[in-house]
């Protein structure tokens, strides 16, 4: 059984965008603020879909094929997320995390992955339903043992940052990645990849 997740993938010209608002943002947070925190490779950026704590081979397999089909049917094509901005995830007072948030958006529960859910192999994904998918960018993470309450912090500096620009994130993959990697080995490994 191996950890994995399904995610949209960032074209090369998003991640080249994100990385001259995330990269002055870090600087700014972890040098002149002092927060505890690691910049996320930028390799590693994506918006996940589905998360796996573990899934056998064909397991892997089987949740493929159904995401190919889905993509091959334009399913995910210009994804239309309304991006909000940096985010502390889950609640600025417990950060675990510094994402790049989405409005929430319902229409995921029309994809036809949304039918798949309640049977094997996609029962054992960590989202129930899709209906309350919520993308979100993971950019940043905090020290494990540095979480701590950073909301008033957060609500000076979030006015200040410059805005996201929807029309600029764009998505131009979809891959399932292996996350049950060892800590030395920074970027997730890709089983599996196709173009949107």
């Amino acid at each position: 059984m191996t950890r994995c997740f399904v995610a949209f993938e960032l074209s090369e010209k998003t991640r080249a965008y994100l990385a001259g608002l995330v990269e002055p943002l870090y600087r700014r947070l972890n040098g002149e603020a002092g927060w505890p925190l690691q910049l996320v490779p930028r390799a590693n950026w994506h918006c996940t879909l589905l998360f796996f704590k573990g899934l056998a081979e064909e397991g892997r397999e089987a949740v493929w094929r159904e995401i190919e089909t889905d993509a091959r049917a334009g399913v995910w094509r210009d994804l239309p997320f309304a991006w909000e901005g940096p985010s502390l995830w889950p609640l600025p007072r417990r950060p675990n995390l510094l994402c790049l948030a989405a409005a929430a958006y319902p229409a995921a529960a029309e994809w036809p992955l949304e039918a798949r859910l309640a049977t094997p192999p996609f029962d054992q994904a960590r989202a129930p339903r899709l209906h309350r998918y919520h993308p979100h960018i993971t950019v940043m993470r905090f020290r494990r043992d540095r979480a701590i309450d950073r909301a008033a912090e957060w609500e000076a500096i979030r006015p200040t940052l410059p805005p996201l620009d929807s029309a600029r994130i764009r998505f131009d993959r979809i891959s399932l990645f292996l996350s049950g990697i060892p800590r030395e080995s920074p970027v997730y490994p890709r089983e599996r990849t196709m173009t949107l």
